[in-house]
């Protein structure tokens, strides 16, 4: 079975939501696929933020008993894939779990997205801003997430992880 962990700050907003969307949309992409989020700074056991749980909840998905954990090295060890939300995730994430470099892309890297200006392809921490803007993060999630299907089936198969 396979495991790709979606990496943010805090794992109240975007990665819970990629998570909740690549499960949905990955569910024929590779058999048996886990998927799981955590946060580089999350207070462990926190709920998703009462936005993002309006936002799913509107998109027809349930948040309400996702808790926030933290990245280790336990579950980067375990991952097949480790998606971030954004470079400076990824660089922070590559920084502090080396071994992993070849397992670490952002969620635009892996949708074909972004360049080389700063920030581009990098999903916005809508923390603290209002519904308007987590419902463009859900949908930028869910475009970026659809997008990357073909390069995440792809990444899995070529490590024999996917069936």
């Amino acid at each position: 079975m396979a495991f790709v962990l979606f990496v943010c700050i805090g794992n109240s907003c975007r990665s819970p939501m990629a998570e909740v969307l690549a499960r949905r949309r990955w569910k024929e992409l590779c058999g048996d696929l886990e998927l799981g989020s955590a946060g580089l700074l999350a207070m462990a056991g926190a709920p998703a933020s009462d936005l993002a749980q309006r936002v799913a909840e509107e998109r027809g998905e349930d948040l309400h008993s996702h808790r926030a954990r933290r990245v280790g090295e336990r579950l980067i060890d375990e991952s097949d894939l480790v998606v971030a939300m954004t470079r400076d995730q990824r660089e922070e994430l590559v920084r502090l779990f080396p071994e992993a470099r070849g397992r670490i892309f952002t969620l635009g890297e892996l949708a074909g997205v972004g360049g080389e200006s700063p920030g581009e392809g990098d999903v916005p921490d809508p923390w603290g801003d209002d519904l308007s803007a987590y419902r463009k993060t859900w949908s930028q999630i869910e475009e970026l997430v659809t997008a990357a299907a073909p390069r995440v089936k792809d990444f899995l198969s070529e490590r024999g992880r996917c069936r």
